[in-house]
């Protein structure tokens, strides 16, 4: 006889049902402390949003199993898992039991994906009895424990001899240095409070604190993880083990227990002194204590154990994530959607399954950077001053608002930051229809994410795999404009296409530059012969009527400046600027860091011709140029070119000079090489308008040369009896 599910609504707790929540718990989970209605209404509180679903299965008016869901997209239901509870809140003695929950969900309500499942507590033998094609199994994690059945000493006697050598190890490097650990246990409630506030900064002066993801006294996390330890330490039931080296903690660890289970919350320790290992010294204290205390009990670590971790542990067993499907024919379909996926895709994007070293961080800013990043986009910038924390702060500053959502995404393993990728998010009207997108407009002339040296594309596929993760509504992703030689093209493309994205590269524009070998004269010289010539002519003809070109490189003579560039570009062809701010901004920030080339070309006190160049990291960028046509006999715009390419070259000493943007037949005269600017349009097929517009495109190109032959079979039939053809124009393949 099965039981009868029902669904209700929550709004950030268990409320009525935490009564028959904590009697399930107890009976059939040896009332396990992270499945406590105080720990799961501690996470309803700090990480709902509203949206979350209580269901319950009854038989004969008895609940049997429990769980908290939440939608997670267009069909399929997920169990609530914040990133701060090692397990699902789901009270699920037999896995089978939830296999007919699928009928009683809102529609639609195809597949349930039970996310972080402890196979010591709930049985998945059950799933045998349904249909095999119904189910789907993953690794998450093997986590280990240590049953406290004999002595500390028995315990510690079958530890592997690697292990207990290292430990002996690290007891004489405290020796040697004359250090004395003192050991503090905090277990009163009016006590617990500090002791967690002391966790917090401790863990916030080492590598969390720097990417922003350590407990803090103000932060969401800090204030579920004080509100937690304070809610048990009033039943007497946390601990908080402190090491200590004179007046300084290098050590903590936060302890929950109730009825068998001793649960390991969090630890940190001081990385200062790392190579005296103070985590390992605390644990192994922390271990013998808890034998002492708590005898015949077990302590659980819930961790993906490495191998160092391992040799800790008595026992290992899996934390599996399941996915159930409504009816066998759903899951065979699914299944060979996963197949087709793979046959065009390297690795499926899978965003149940993130690596246990990766950490994925947001900043809104650069101003929040933690030093290692700022020090990897300080590296990205020798490439290009289009990549420095500077350029972007002025393009939030002046150009994006809120509505942009801009943002930076970090990515970091073992702590390390190796990729930074600027975006912002553009909101479709439609509800939870999104694209992502390279963080700037038509002001930027070069994109790339700032990779570490030692990033590779897996690195890039994981990041998106979390990003997606975290906006599953983004159903298409645009990063542009790329240097289509560039390695960064490269990866990012196949970093794509390994985290399961459909891409399809674009031409954006060409981009006219030239590597300098030679000094400023001598490049003027190897100009063409009517240019120089032109050039020669006007520059002497300016002098002599009043005229004079200088290039303003100090802050001193900034303001002045800019009311003569505003001056020009007011009076010349150009239309206004659609964020006035922008240029000004940029020049001001461009002369505080020694990078501002300012041209500027005057007739008597009128200037006449304005233009911005950047040079930085021996690079010259052409950013801006304009001219009062009213003085075009002079030909202000090559004279004052000629002017400022001669300083950068002579006296910055750069190497290469950079028109950005466009084929304008005037770049070509000055600088003889082209390269090209590509972008990236990668679209999610785990979304219905992802998978709608790659199909687009995808028969677009297939529907290409297919175009091109009909326009040829056209032309052919519209010669004139005489064999004159009319002639179609040449268009690009992206026309």
């Amino acid at each position: 006889m099965s039981g009868v599910w029902s669904c209700h609504a929550l709004q950030r707790g268990l409320g009525e049902f935490s009564a028959e929540w904590d009697e399930l718990n107890s009976r059939s989970f040896r009332a396990h402390p992270m499945l406590w209605s105080g720990f799961v209404n501690q996470l309803l509180r700090h990480f709902g949003n509203g949206s979350e679903l209580f269901c319950v299965r009854r038989l004969e008016g008895k609940a049997d199993a429990m769980l908290v869901l939440r939608r997670r997209d267009f069909g399929t239901w997920a169990t609530f898992l914040p990133s701060q509870a090692q397990i699902a809140p789901a009270l699920l003695p037999d896995l089978a039991a939830a296999q007919d929950l699928l009928r009683h969900l809102p529609s639609p309500a195809w597949a349930l994906d039970l996310m972080c499942i402890d196979t010591g507590f709930t049985q998945t033998g059950g799933l045998e009895a349904t249909p095999r094609a119904a189910s789907r199994t993953l690794e998450h994690a093997r986590t280990i424990a240590i049953p406290m059945t004999g002595s500390f000493e028995s315990y510690w006697a079958s530890r592997h001899k690697k292990l207990t050598s290292n430990m002996r190890r690290y007891e004489r490097r405290m020796q040697e240095e004359a250090l004395q650990p003192e050991f503090r246990i905090v277990d009163q409630a009016l006590e617990i409070d500090a002791a967690v506030l002391r966790y917090a900064a401790l863990e916030s002066r080492g590598w969390k604190g720097s990417t922003g993801t350590a407990l803090t006294a103000d932060n969401e996390q800090g204030h579920f993880y004080r509100d937690i330890m304070r809610e048990f330490a009033q039943l007497g039931k946390a601990l908080v083990f402190e090491m200590w080296l004179g007046a300084e903690m290098v050590a903590s660890r936060l302890v929950i227990l109730r009825n068998e289970s001793v649960v390991f919350l969090k630890t940190t320790y001081a990385e200062a002194y790392a190579k005296l290992a103070p985590g390992r010294i605390l644990l192994m204290f922390v271990i013998r204590n808890l034998h002492q205390r708590y005898p015949g009990r077990r302590i659980e670590f819930y961790t993906n154990a490495d191998q160092d971790l391992l040799s800790w542990g008595s026992e290992t067993r899996l934390i599996l994530h399941f996915s159930l499907y409504r009816h066998a024919l759903m899951a065979r379909t699914f299944s060979a959607a996963r197949r087709a996926r793979r046959f065009f895709t390297p690795a499926l994007l899978d965003p149940t399954m993130p690596q246990a070293d990766d950490a994925l961080e947001l900043y809104k800013q650069p101003g929040e950077f933690p030093e290692d990043v700022k020090a990897l986009m300080a590296q990205a910038e020798r490439r290009s001053a289009q990549f420095s924390s500077d350029w972007y702060q002025v393009l939030l500053d002046t150009v994006m608002t809120a509505d942009d959502h801009p943002g930076f995404y970090v990515l970091r393993r073992h702590g390390k930051p190796l990729i930074v990728l600027p975006v912002r998010m553009e909101m479709d009207r439609a509800p939870h229809h999104g694209r992502l997108v390279a963080l700037g407009n038509y002001y930027t002339a070069l994109y790339a994410p700032v990779l570490a040296p030692e990033t590779q594309v897996a690195d890039i596929a994981q990041m998106f795999r979390l990003i997606l993760a975290q906006r599953p509504e983004t159903y298409a992703l645009y990063f542009a404009p790329l240097d289509h030689d560039s390695d960064a093209y490269r990866m990012l493309g196949e970093g794509m296409r390994q985290a399961g994205l459909k891409t399809h590269p674009y031409f954006c524009f060409g981009n006219w530059f030239q590597t300098i070998t030679i000094g400023g004269e001598a490049f003027v010289d190897q100009l063409s012969s009517s240019l120089r010539g032109t050039v020669r002519r006007m520059r002497k003809k300016l002098l002599q009527e009043q005229g004079r070109l200088e290039v303003i490189c100090d802050p001193a003579d900034l303001e002045r400046g800019l009311e003569a560039f505003a001056s020009v570009y007011a009076r010349s062809w150009k239309k206004p600027e659609p964020y006035p701010d922008f240029i000004p901004n940029l020049m001001r920030k461009c002369a505080q860091r020694g990078w501002l080339r300012l041209g500027l070309a005057w007739h008597g006190d009128t200037p006449i011709a304005a233009q911005l160049w950047l040079s930085a990291h021996g690079r010259a960028d052409i950013y801006k140029v304009a001219y009062d046509e009213e003085y075009k006999r002079f030909a202000p715009g090559s004279v004052l070119t000629a002017e400022v390419m001669k300083h950068v070259i002579d006296i910055d000493q750069v190497k290469e000079v950079d028109y950005l943007i466009g084929d304008d037949a005037y770049k070509k005269r000055w600088l003889s090489q082209r390269r090209e600017r590509w972008g990236w349009v990668a679209y999610n097929p785990r979304t219905w308008p992802g998978l709608r517009f790659h199909i687009r495109d995808r028969l677009a190109e297939l529907l290409r040369p297919w175009a091109a032959r009909l326009q040829q079979l056209v032309q052919r039939l519209r010669k004139s009896p005489d064999g004159a053809a009319s002639q179609a124009p040449n268009l690009p393949d992206n026309a």
